[in-house]
């Protein structure tokens, strides 16, 4: 490679880089947090003040299980606890903001991105191709959604990376500690995809047939078990059941992996961009072997093991797979390029349909949605709309750029504003979603946190709360009485409590002292991750964030 060709991609990673960072940055702390970013920010709140993450703070009780979130001592066990640690780190730094609980996860994702052209770098000896999956990495909208939140997600697919990294050179001391670190920080990101990447990355040692590097896997493993498995046993993780499958059917497997497949197509690497991958996976001539073979090795047992012991994947999207994001995008420039290299033509083709279009994308989704049929999970719309729908399909990168621009009118920003500014700091507040954020924003005290009521449980849904729990904590945490506020979020009428029903008693009982409609649309969530059903302008067509203040009783 000549010294102009050297200068030529520096210029366009510089240029990748900057895009990402403006993607990454801009506008970071605009829109408030969601719920699941509220529960974050409020246990990381805790943990300032407590040095380990916490669910109660003397005022307010962080749950969204109805107290399956925590231990007897109000220690929080659902989830690791290195984001809240992320996350702690921010506030005691820049002060507790959105910003700054966004930023060390935004941060992350950047260092990715740049991680994954020096990965792809090292595993293929080709600058184009690192700038090619680089490439298709900065402009993942799915990507940069995830990685602009205030949760674990940014994390797993940084320390998926690293451990693949280290791989390449675990026969050394230095790739032994990175890999044996990375993988126990994935684990206390979040260990949903945690043993099958580590199945996967030691069937590529396997293949690649390293003595090596494969005795020092092994080794790494008592370090990692010495790190994993008490936090493991503490939290009493072993006894959770998966939600779906539950049962362990073949059909409800299935169901659950076709879920996961279709979101893989639709936010992360279409699927046809795969089949040439595992083509010249086993094609004897073909180059960059190595770099297909251990991006492979993760990326199938994570597809098709996870739907064993996640949620239900058509809700959650791909969260828990977030990891795997970088290498799909790995996968897809070393399917292109291979693909160039017998026909220059067609590679090109692919890559200019890739980036400008849906084609891609919408060719299996189509398949998809017809097999599903009537089932309703996946709507079909006339083939002429399907494709104009595909040609057009980036279009969404206008929006996101608006986003980044211009301000988003959250109901937790309206909600929050105006409980600051006719509250009381010691009034108690109801609503029926979206409660942490409220807690982080305002301070105010949440009512109805648990309960044993059959409506309550089936509503989240999760089993009573320990009953010695009532004797810890204050009556508003268990009760709708005595409130002074609210909030009433009418996408989520039956959630909790029957908002209607509990409306008409109060009014017969004349305790409704005024009614508020806030400029601010009743949206569902504040703004989720999903790119399914992420917001990216402020829109119209729903109600307006109702509030009710009550009178003493």
């Amino acid at each position: 490679m000549t010294k102009k060709d050297s200068t030529s991609d520096f210029v366009v990673l510089i240029i990748i880089l900057t895009f990402a960072g403006a993607s990454f940055f801009l506008n970071l702390g605009d829109i408030p947090f969601w719920q699941d970013e509220g529960e974050t920010a409020v246990v990381s709140s805790n943990l300032l003040e407590n040095k380990i993450p916490v669910s109660w703070d003397g005022k307010n009780l962080v749950s969204s299980l109805n107290g399956a979130d925590f231990n007897s001592d109000f220690v929080w066990t659902w989830h690791p606890w290195v984001q809240f640690y992320v996350t702690a780190a921010s506030f005691w730094v820049l002060g507790k903001s959105t910003f700054a609980g966004r930023i060390p996860f935004a941060l992350c994702g950047f260092f990715t991105v740049w991680l994954l052209y020096f990965v792809t770098v090292k595993l293929t000896d080709n600058k184009r191709i690192g700038l090619l999956a680089t490439f298709f990495l900065a402009t993942n909208l799915q990507f940069i959604l995830f990685c602009r939140q205030c949760r674990y997600y940014a994390l797993l697919p940084l320390f998926t990376l690293l451990m693949v990294y280290a791989v390449t050179f675990l026969e050394t001391k230095k790739g032994f500690c990175i890999f044996a670190c990375s993988a126990v920080l994935l684990f206390h990101s979040n260990y949903a995809s945690f043993p099958f990447i580590m199945f996967g990355l030691f069937c590529y040692l396997v293949m690649y047939r390293d003595n090596r590097k494969l005795k020092n896997f092994f080794y790494s493993l008592i370090p990692i078990v010495l790190l994993t498995v008490p936090w493991f046993i503490y939290a009493k993780a072993y006894l959770r059941k998966p939600q779906s499958p539950s049962s362990g059917k073949l059909h409800e497997y299935i169901v659950q992996l076709t879920d996961l497949l279709y979101l893989v197509n639709q936010v992360a690497l279409p699927l046809l961009l795969m089949l040439p991958a595992i083509y010249f996976l086993f094609k004897r001539k073909a180059v960059y072997k190595n770099a297909l073979m251990v991006s492979l090795a993760v990326v199938l047992p994570v597809i098709f093991l996870l739907p064993f012991v996640s949620y239900t994947q058509y809700i959650v999207g791909m969260r828990y797979a977030t990891g795997i994001i970088p290498l799909l995008c790995l996968i897809g420039a070393l399917s292109i390029v291979n693909l160039y290299s017998v026909r220059k033509w067609f590679g090109i083709s692919l890559f200019l349909c890739f980036i400008l279009t849906d084609l891609l994308v919408w060719i299996p989704a189509y398949g998809f949605r017809l097999a599903a049929g009537e089932s309703g999970k996946y709507k079909i719309f006339p083939i002429a709309e399907e494709i104009n729908t595909a040609l057009t399909g980036k279009s969404v990168y206008a929006d996101f750029f608006y986003e980044i621009m211009y301000h988003f009118k959250s109901p937790i920003e309206g909600i929050s504003d105006f409980l600051n500014s006719k509250s009381e700091p010691g009034d108690v507040v109801l609503t029926n979603y979206e409660r942490d954020p409220l807690i982080f924003y305002t301070g105010r005290r949440m009512a109805y946190i648990l309960s044993d009521d059959e409506a309550f449980c089936n509503s989240i849904p999760a089993a009573p709360y320990d009953p010695s729990l009532k004797n810890k904590l204050p009556d508003y945490i268990f009760s709708i009485d005595n409130i002074g506020w609210i909030v009433e979020r009418s996408n989520y009428p039956t959630r909790l409590f029957d908002f209607n029903a509990l409306k008409e008693r109060l009014e017969k009982e004349g305790l409704i002292e005024k009614v508020y409609k806030l400029d601010y649309p009743d949206l569902p969530w504040s703004n989720r991750e999903d790119i399914r059903y992420h917001k990216f302008k402020t829109p119209d067509g729903y109600p307006q964030v109702t509030i009710f203040k009550l009178r003493r009783r």
